[in-house]
């Protein structure tokens, strides 16, 4: 069972709905939507999708196993988003993401208290957002989920002719099936494989990275690209 966790007053409504909504895609047993984190959460975090260059994709699932072997938590950055990584329902003792600038939506598994002891009693003692907030980002969802879809998109075309191009050694994208972790995020991710590009040039020897938003035309981005590469390349 899913659980939303609204406490602030004027604001419980709107704050159980957002949670019980976002709980459901994340596969949580406690969700809440807050303005700060415990301590030293972010320090204990994985990327769900590993940013750092080349961009890659954690197996969430094998991560998981580990901890639970080591009785151990697996506190998961949603790199990915709620959109993209249902990152409880792949093991994760807690996910947590950016909703805004200063809201962080936080998932807690069934199990997260044996291995994070206090931490329901943490959270519910934490600021939430006021009623309004809560509101404008019931209403933005479905936005949300459709950037998500759409820069996927753009990105899947984008590395598929980087792939291609002869100016170009290697590229990094989960959405490949020569990525080194594409078998993984086909596991992990759903609704596209994310923004983010990665490639190495030939003419500089540098990786490159390039990241979308929603609504980027892939011809525009790939025509864009060109330019680029042809200018390292003169």
């Amino acid at each position: 069972m899913v659980e939303g966790v609204g406490m602030a007053k004027n604001s419980e409504t709107a704050n159980q709905e957002l949670c019980q909504t976002l709980g459901k895609r994340l596969g949580a047993w406690k969700t809440f939507v807050v303005q700060e984190l415990p301590a030293g959460i972010r320090e204990a975090s994985v990327d769900s999708l590993a940013l750092t260059i080349p961009v890659a994709c954690n197996d969430l699932k094998a991560l998981a196993q580990q901890a639970r072997d080591a009785g151990r938590p697996l506190v998961v950055r949603n790199t990915a988003t709620w959109a993209g990584c249902a990152a409880i329902r792949l093991g994760a003792h807690l996910s947590y993401e950016h909703l805004a600038d200063d809201l962080l939506l936080v998932g807690l598994s069934k199990d997260a208290e044996s291995v994070l002891p206090g931490m329901v009693e943490k959270m519910v003692q934490l600021a939430t957002p006021p009623d309004k907030e809560c509101h404008k980002i019931l209403d933005e969802l479905p936005k949300f989920e459709a950037a998500w879809h759409s820069a996927s998109d753009t990105a899947q075309v984008v590395a598929t002719y980087l792939a291609c191009h002869p100016r170009v050694t290697t590229v990094r994208y989960p959405g490949l099936k020569a990525d080194p972790s594409f078998a993984i995020a086909a596991r992990t991710l759903v609704g596209g494989f994310g923004p983010t590009v990665d490639y190495l040039c030939e003419a500089d020897g540098h990786w490159h990275r390039v990241s979308y938003g929603a609504g980027v035309d892939p011809r525009e981005a790939v025509i864009t690209l060109e330019q680029a590469l042809e200018a390292m390349g003169s």
